[in-house]
C-alpha cells in the first residue's frame, strides 16, 4: 500500500510540475507578447514623433523654392523692366535718328552708291567688200576686190580710165600708176606694158586696149612699194573682171 501510495505521489508530483511548467511557458509567452505590443507601440511612437521633424525637413526646400522661385520671378521682372527701358531708349535714339537731317557729303553718297557699267561694246570692224566700177559712157564695168579697198583710185576721161595706187601720203602726179584701160591706136599701144588677163576689150563698138606702165611706177624708196608691188601683181585678175554694158 505504502508503495502504491508513493508511486501516486510521484505521478501527481510529475503532473503538478507539468502543470506549473506549462503554466510558466504561458505565462511568459503572455509577457513575451505584451514586450513585443510595448515595443511596437514604442516604435510608432518614436516615428510619429520623428516624422514632423522629417517633415519639417522636408519642408525645408519647399520654402527655399518658393524663395528661388520669387526670386527668378523678380529677376524677370527685372529684366522685363531692362529690355523696356532699352526698347524705349533704342526707340528714342531712332526717332533722333530719323528726326537728324543726314548730312553725309555728296562724295560718301557717290562712293557708296553702286555704279553699274554698261557692257562694253565691242567696236563694229567694217567689212571690207568688193566694189564695181561702172562707166556708162564709156560701156564698161570693171569690179575690184575687197583687198584693194581705200588703196586706188580712177580716172576717167572720154578716151578711157586710168587705175592709180593710193598711199596715205601724198606723191607727185602720175606716180602710183597701176593699169590702163583705153581707146587701142597705133600709138599708145606701144607704151602699155602687158599685165596679164585680156589685152583688148571691145565696148559700144570701140576697142580699148589694156595694160600698164613700161617701167616702175612708183618710187621703190617710198615706204607704201610693197603695198603698190602687192597691187601690181593683182592687176590680171582685176581686169578680168571687165564686161561691157549696154
Amino acid at each position: 500500500m505504502i508503495a502504491k501510495f508513493k508511486k501516486k505521489s510521484v505521478i501527481c508530483s510529475i503532473v503538478v510540475i507539468a502543470i506549473l511548467v506549462f503554466i510558466g511557458a504561458f505565462t511568459l509567452t503572455n509577457e513575451k507578447k505584451t514586450i513585443e505590443k510595448k515595443v511596437t507601440s514604442s516604435i510608432s511612437i518614436t516615428k510619429k514623433k520623428v516624422l514632423p521633424a522629417k517633415v519639417a525637413k522636408v519642408a525645408e526646400p519647399i520654402k527655399d523654392e518658393n524663395a528661388t522661385t520669387t526670386a527668378i520671378t523678380n529677376t524677370t521682372n527685372n529684366a522685363a523692366q531692362t529690355t523696356n527701358k532699352d526698347n524705349k531708349t533704342s526707340s528714342s535714339n531712332e526717332v533722333q535718328n530719323q528726326q537728324t537731317p543726314k548730312s553725309e557729303p555728296a562724295k560718301q553718297l557717290a562712293q557708296q552708291a553702286t555704279v553699274v557699267q554698261p557692257p562694253k561694246q565691242t567696236p563694229k570692224t567694217s567689212v571690207a567688200s568688193s566694189s564695181q566700177y561702172v562707166s556708162n559712157s564709156l560701156g564698161f564695168a570693171i569690179t575690184f576686190p575687197a583687198s584693194w579697198q581705200d588703196k586706188y583710185t580712177v580716172s576717167e576721161n572720154s578716151n578711157g580710165i586710168i587705175v592709180y595706187f593710193k598711199p596715205e601720203q601724198q606723191v607727185q602726179s602720175g606716180e602710183g600708176k597701176l593699169f590702163t584701160i583705153v581707146k587701142k591706136d597705133n600709138e599708145n599701144e606701144e607704151f602699155l606694158d602687158t599685165i596679164g588677163g585680156p589685152r583688148y576689150l571691145t565696148a559700144k563698138n570701140i576697142l580699148y586696149v589694156i595694160g600698164g606702165p613700161t617701167d616702175v611706177g612708183f618710187p621703190p624708196d617710198n615706204p607704201e612699194f610693197s603695198v603698190y608691188r602687192q597691187l601690181c601683181t593683182e592687176r590680171a585678175s582685176v581686169v578680168s573682171t571687165l564686161k561691157a554694158i549696154n
